[in-house]
């Protein structure tokens, strides 16, 4: 962390994790709490993440212990809800504490923002108390439409030198 936050991560953690006694310093100690349990891949995806995300300060230990057990942001869950997107097993997990029928019929941005922004903390509180996340399924795929039938091609023509015509696109509109 230090080699990625120059100063900042020695300004608000110290220089080395120990204090002049050898003992742990608060921050070594807390630090040393938050990776009880992390394993060196999810070290490694938690930094990766710190540099994906271009963070300009260090993350607080939740959230580096967050971004080591592959938590996203509330905004990258909330995209991932829309219908037809990819979803990752924990935006599954969010869809899964999210009361649809509240959310959808909430009235206002607000209201449905603070029930995903529930569902999220639950999702949340969840995976760092070492809950297993759900197994990812396909996703649907989006509805296929059937290709439009001209049932009167002559009527189409007409139509489309009309429009032509008032757009105001000249020229020979005979479409063939």
């Amino acid at each position: 962390m230090a080699g990625m936050f120059p100063g900042k991560w020695v300004r608000e953690n110290g220089a080395a994790p120990l204090a002049h006694d050898g003992q742990l310093s608060a921050a070594g100690e807390i630090w040393r709490q938050v990776l009880t349990g992390i394993h060196p891949k999810q070290i490694a995806a938690g930094l990766a993440a710190c540099l994906r995300s271009a963070l300009e300060w260090p993350p607080n230990p939740g959230r580096f212990r967050a971004l080591c057990l592959g938590i996203p942001g509330l905004a990258e869950v909330e995209a991932e809800l829309r219908p037809y997107r990819l979803q990752s097993a924990f935006a599954l997990l969010v869809g899964s504490l999210l009361d649809r029928h509240a959310y959808n019929s909430a009235t206002g941005a607000y209201a449905q923002r603070q029930l995903l922004m529930d569902a999220y903390d639950r999702a949340v509180k969840h995976v760092m108390e070492g809950g297993a996340l759900p197994e990812l399924r396909d996703p649907l795929p989006p509805p296929r439409r059937a290709p439009l039938q001209v049932r009167d091609r002559g009527a189409a023509r007409a139509a489309m030198a009309r429009a032509a015509a008032d757009l105001g696109f000249g020229g020979d509109h005979d479409a063939r």
